[in-house]
Order: structure tokens, then C-alpha cells, then sequence
């Protein structure tokens, strides 16, 4: 049974989901600008206001993405 550090397995755990990504991250993946993301984000879905920081689930992201 591989170990939960191994890395060459995808992680699987509920915490897995939840990691954060910044607006430049969410950026490369929706290949759009960092200001595009800025503009929009009150549209795309995981948004987190952490203060004066925008971060965005990154699980919902990818859902978003695969959608389209």
C-alpha cells in the first residue's frame, strides 16, 4: 500500500481538495491574464477573500474548467 507522502501518487484526502491557489495560479489555468481573474473573480466558483488576498479552492477551479 503506497504511503500517503509517496510522490508519485496523487494525493486523495478531503484536505487534498481544499488547497488554495493564488490568482496567478488560476490564471495559468484558465489561460488568461492575472488581471482577467482580478476582474472577474466575483464569477468564478471557490473564491476566498483572505483579508486584502483573493485565493481560490483549486478542486473548484479544475471543476469549473472541466465544465466548459
Amino acid at each position: 500500500m503506497p504511503s500517503r507522502f509517496d510522490l508519485n501518487d496523487t494525493p486523495s484526502t478531503d484536505a487534498d481538495r481544499n488547497v488554495l491557489a493564488t490568482p496567478v495560479e488560476v490564471a495559468k489555468m484558465l489561460c488568461v491574464q492575472p488581471t482577467w481573474v482580478y476582474a472577474h473573480q466575483q464569477g468564478l466558483p471557490g473564491l476566498l477573500r483572505l483579508g486584502r488576498y483573493v485565493r481560490f479552492r483549486r478542486a473548484a477551479i479544475e471543476e469549473f474548467v472541466k465544465g466548459k
